[in-house]
């Protein structure tokens, strides 16, 4: 399997970038032309400048079995929520717009997993009450507002898709305990490796209309 994989280097993306090729997938990793990847056996390396381009984002897919979205937003203190954001307040609304337009337009299986956010759209009355104020009244409220932006266009598409929406994110270690959950409490936490793994998961199961949104959490 080819999978095209954006936000390659970030904490989830460079965790899928390792797996897929631990599988025996032919990667293909965006990055920014920032990033320095460490270039593997079946990893195809591609530098794209603009994320809202249609014609690149078309060339980047173009011959993929699957595509899989990591990129996020970024604050200037990730540990912080009342952090500055430095990336677009629209990055994954008009990144989704052209990586739709772009896949639909291509013949090529039409298979797409992205990552959101445990709190956004339906999932939202899931949060806990003190989670969802801090939320709110923060820069993450406006990147979750992106988020659903972002969710309602592939929602709206023809393409095979799942979203999945991880509670708070971690540094640990791999463990595979990841469970579907039906609320977001304050101490709930996932890793970004086991997030990875579930992604991955997702690709090679097939889909169905029960877990096109699941929301996970670590066991």
């Amino acid at each position: 399997m080819k999978v095209v994989v954006f936000g390659a280097s970030g904490g989830v993306g460079s965790h899928v970038v390792r797996q897929a090729l631990g599988k025996g997938y032919a990667v293909r990793g965006v990055y920014r032309s920032s990033s320095s990847p460490r270039l593997e056996p079946n990893l195809e390396v591609v530098y794209v400048s603009d994320f809202f381009d249609r014609l690149a984002l078309a060339e980047v897919v173009d011959g993929a079995d699957a595509v899989m979205s990591c990129l996020g937003s970024r604050r200037k203190n990730a540990r912080n929520p009342w952090s500055k954001v430095t990336s677009p307040l629209d990055l994954m609304e008009r990144f989704s717009k052209g990586l739709i337009e772009a896949m639909s337009s291509l013949a090529m299986p039409k298979r797409l997993v992205l990552v959101s956010a445990a709190g956004v759209g339906a999932s939202a009355p899931l949060m806990h009450p003190v989670l969802r104020f801090v939320f709110d009244h923060s820069t993450v409220g406006l990147e979750y507002k992106d988020l659903a932006r972002m969710e309602d266009q592939v929602e709206q598409s023809s393409l095979d898709w799942t979203i999945v929406r991880p509670v708070t994110l971690t540094t640990g270690k791999l463990t595979s305990n990841v469970k579907l959950c039906s609320r977001y409490g304050l101490t709930d936490t996932i890793s970004r490796a086991d997030v990875a793994s579930f992604l991955l998961r997702c690709l090679e199961e097939p889909t169905s209309s029960a877990s096109r949104t699941p929301m996970i959490c670590s066991q």
